[in-house]
């Protein structure tokens, strides 16, 4: 995330200005199963009372992981017991 990035998602976090943020930054984390952390993303908040969502990638694998509907037993699977 860039630095004046940060500097408007903390200015605006409880500012009516924050439904209309939108940031391009890197995913921090792997998405289990899939991986895919470090890939390019866009996150944007949608609502004053939730955090910003990941919406979209130009990378081709995140961007399917972000708009595919994943069988949940899939997904439920990878994560640790």
């Amino acid at each position: 995330m860039r630095e004046e990035d940060l500097k408007q998602a903390y200015e605006t976090w409880r500012e009516p200005a924050y439904v209309d943020l939108a940031i391009d930054g890197y995913l921090a984390n792997d998405l289990l199963p899939f991986g895919l952390g470090g890939r390019p993303v866009h996150v944007e908040a949608r609502d004053k009372n939730t955090y910003p969502e990941c919406v979209s990638s130009p990378d081709p694998e995140l961007a399917q992981v972000l708009h595919a509907t994943w069988d949940h037993r899939e997904v439920l699977d990878a994560l640790p017991h």
